[in-house]
């Protein structure tokens, strides 16, 4: 059964809907509570007090490497330090890579993340090595 009501031309709808549109009344700005912002529009930006994080860390399991030491994939590097979240690492030595996991602070030196899919542990001595099997790129992986 065809719908008896005829449909609008697309001039028609807009012109019904900007009739039943009705501005809000614009005040002053005002603080309020997050407890009571609830369906309130920002008047500008918000900017917290203090960084948070308070510095980069890595949003994978993984291992935080200087780009520039990882010049081709298959690349094998010693593992100078283990960082698990809450630990600050000591800064990334030349030609080491750092076993880092989620949330864990990246060490200064290291400027990216390679996920652990795209590396493989190797035993030694100390820490053993890393063979990282992908060039990584400046950033990937960092928060």
């Amino acid at each position: 059964m065809a719908d008896p009501r005829p449909l609008l031309s697309l001039d028609e709808a807009l012109a019904k809907l900007v009739a039943g549109a009705a501005p809000h009344a614009i005040n002053a700005d005002e603080s309020v509570s997050t407890f009571d912002a609830l369906g309130r529009v920002l008047a500008g930006d918000v900017l917290s007090a203090l960084d948070v994080p308070p510095e980069d860390n890595t949003s994978m399991d993984g291992y935080a490497v200087h780009c520039d030491d990882i010049a081709t994939a298959g690349t094998v590097l010693p593992v100078s330090q283990r960082i698990p979240a809450g630990v600050v690492g000591q800064a990334l030595q030349p030609g080491t890579v750092a076993r880092i996991f989620t949330g864990g602070q990246v060490p200064a030196g290291a400027d990216a993340v390679v996920m652990q899919e795209q590396c493989e542990a190797i035993s030694g001595e100390g820490r053993g090595t890393a063979r990282v099997n992908v060039v990584p790129l400046r950033g990937q992986w960092i928060r």
